[in-house]
Formats: C-alpha cells, sequence, structure tokens
C-alpha cells in the first residue's frame, strides 16, 4: 500500500491565547496519513494542549517546552523523541518556531533520515506577520493561504524544497466535503463565528454588526470552547447560541451567510460553500482576508481593529445581491475542494497505490 512505513510526528500547541486552528488542520493531517497506514503522534508542550489534542481523537505525547517560544533544546527533544517512534517525517505548525530551532531539527531530522514539514503562516510570535516568506531550514514548506504563490516560494527555496502552496492544498475535515449547500434567494439564517476563542469581543461585535443591518433572519452564533460570550447582546434578536460544537457542517448548511474570523474555519466554509464575510481577530489573519478578497471569494474586512459598522455595510450588500451569494459559493468550492490533505501526503512521499 505505501512508499514508506513508519510514523509522522506532529509538533504543534492549543490554548485560549494560540487558539486550537493549528490542531484543527493538523487533525487533518493525521487522519489522511493514517489512511496511508501511517501512525500518527502529537507533540505538544503541556497539558492542556494535550486535552485540546485528544479531545480531538488523537494522541498527544507532552514533550515539554514554552509553546511561544522554541529553541535549540527543544529542537533536540523534538528530535529525540522523533526517532524514538521512529518517525520518517516531523510536521511543525507553531508561531514559536525559530531559526535556532528550525536549524538545528533540520540537521537532526537529516541524520536520521527522515524530513522536516513546515506550515508556514508568515507569522510567528518573534516577528509577527511578515509581508513576504522568509527561508527556513526543511524539506517541505506549506502555506496554503490565499495570497501567496508558488513562484514566490520557489525563488525563495530553489529546486530542493518541495512545495505546498496555494488554496488548493488546504486541509479540511471530510465532514465539510461534498456538502451539497443550496444557495437561497432570501437571507433566512447567517452563521457567526470566531472559532474556539473570542478575542476583544469578536462575536458580540459581529452581532452588532447584524442588528445595525437591520437583517431579518435568525442567528447561530457559535461560542467556541475556549471563548466567553455575553449572552445579553442577543436581547431582541432571533438567536440561538451554539456552545460545545464538535461538527460544525450541520450548522454551515443550514445558513444562507456567514460572518466568520480568517483561520480554520473560512476553509471549512469555503468547501460547503456558504457566503462568507471575513474578520481578523489577530494580525497573522490579514493577508487571508486580502486574499480571500482579492481572489473574489467573499467580503474581507481589511482592519485589524475593525468596527461593528463594518461588517453591517458589508451585509447589506450580500443580502441585497442574490446573484453574487450564487457567485461566491461557486467561487469558494472551486478554489477549496477538500482534497489540500491529500495532495500535502502526495508531497510528502507517502504515497497510495
Amino acid at each position: 500500500m505505501l512508499l514508506m512505513d513508519g510514523s509522522l510526528v506532529i509538533r504543534t500547541d492549543a490554548n485560549p491565547s494560540i487558539g486550537s486552528g493549528h490542531v484543527v488542520r493538523c487533525v487533518s493531517i493525521a487522519r489522511e496519513a493514517r489512511l496511508r497506514g501511517l501512525q500518527v503522534l502529537f507533540a505538544v508542550s503541556d497539558k492542556k494542549s494535550q486535552e485540546v489534542v485528544e479531545g480531538r481523537g488523537e494522541t498527544a505525547v507532552i514533550v515539554g517546552g514554552d509553546p511561544r517560544s522554541f529553541n535549540e533544546r527543544d529542537a533536540h527533544t523534538v528530535a529525540d523523541f522523533a526517532q524514538r517512534v521512529q518517525a520518517v517525517s516531523v510536521l511543525v505548525d507553531s508561531y514559536a518556531v525559530s531559526h535556532s530551532f528550525m536549524d538545528r531539527l533540520h540537521r537532526r531530522c537529516h541524520d536520521s533520515g527522515s524530513q522536516l514539514v513546515y506550515i508556514d503562516d508568515v507569522y510567528t510570535f518573534s516577528e509577527g506577520f511578515v509581508p513576504d516568506p522568509i527561508p527556513w531550514s526543511l524539506d517541505v514548506v506549506i502555506n496554503y493561504g490565499f495570497i501567496f504563490s508558488e513562484d514566490q516560494y520557489r525563488n525563495l527555496y530553489g529546486p530542493n524544497v518541495r512545495l505546498c502552496i496555494g488554496p488548493r492544498y488546504a486541509p479540511v475535515r471530510k465532514e465539510f466535503h461534498n456538502a451539497g449547500y443550496i444557495v437561497r434567494n432570501d437571507v433566512g439564517r447567517i452563521l457567526i463565528t470566531s472559532g474556539s476563542t473570542n478575542p476583544n469581543r469578536t462575536l458580540e461585535r459581529m452581532v452588532e454588526g447584524c442588528r445595525l443591518a437591520s437583517v431579518d433572519a435568525a442567528l447561530d452564533v457559535i461560542v467556541g470552547g475556549q471563548a466567553d460570550f455575553d449572552d445579553h447582546v442577543l436581547d431582541g434578536l432571533d438567536a440561538t447560541i451554539h456552545r460545545g460544537v464538535s461538527n460544525l457542517a450541520p450548522i454551515m448548511k443550514r445558513a444562507d451567510i456567514a460572518i466568520s474570523a480568517a483561520g480554520s474555519t473560512l476553509y471549512e466554509l469555503a468547501c460547503v460553500g456558504v457566503p462568507t464575510i471575513a474578520v481578523p481577530i489577530a494580525e497573522n489573519q490579514m493577508g487571508n482576508i486580502r486574499g480571500f478578497d482579492s481572489l473574489g471569494l467573499g467580503l474581507g474586512v481589511a482592519e485589524l481593529n475593525w468596527a461593528s459598522a463594518a461588517v453591517a455595510s458589508d451585509l447589506d450588500t450580500l443580502v441585497r445581491d442574490s446573484r453574487m451569494l450564487r457567485y461566491l459559493s461557486k467561487r469558494m468550492t472551486s478554489c477549496i475542494d477538500g482534497a489540500g490533505a491529500r495532495r500535502m501526503l502526495n508531497e510528502f512521499g507517502f504515497l497510495m497505490h
């Protein structure tokens, strides 16, 4: 079945400040890897990250370290763990990386015959968001953001690094594939989500945007597992609060429009085909917002400190134009087809006959 046997080690973390987006996309990759016969083990910094990973049905081992800053010692820890489990690939998905960490881990992987894979969001905790990709020591680089091109990365890395660049590589869980979504002429339900967290009252401001737009639609408000929410903001509105949602796909399929943060959920919405207004909840989402908007996939509020009035304006635009809703839905599903994780694993070298 496989051209290569062994295990895949995924080094990532999740907590209230980081969110769970790293884990969500890595779970999609892990599930595809298991279909190809690999054992998948997550290596995490602490108990909180372990709980998030295992809450999604994966196995996580605590290897220690600061989830906001990886150094050379952390590289040795990950490499030692990878060797013990006979890993053929180590996938790093974290904003805590540094050049000392990646350089050392890459050398250790090379010495043991494994490959180093990195998901690059052009953002790190130490540098913040950078407008252009920077080179790392690695074998495979992934950036499925809407704004970057393969040419940018090929010019940066040369011919010896394998590239998974562009939204066609977005790893989306199978429950969002082939959703059979139907665009309706009248907007009856609006989905509101900020992922697992709710920084700076994002959900409340999204709701206020709906109120300002005076849209006659029911609201489905998704409150993530690491989020607080002021229920009183919904007073007088036809709204349902959903907490502890493990599968968002059925709620997405009922929605006529979504208002969403520009993280992992945005790719899931695109795969389903729900016309979406995307807003940033962190600096690292700004590039994604601009790319989402410029590719004609949806409307993006391209200001980090956005106001509810901006959401109301975009919502008013979509509610009044059913042809735009159909156009955006078709564009989204043509861009994100659900096969991203499969394409990634092919690039890793885990090919199926």
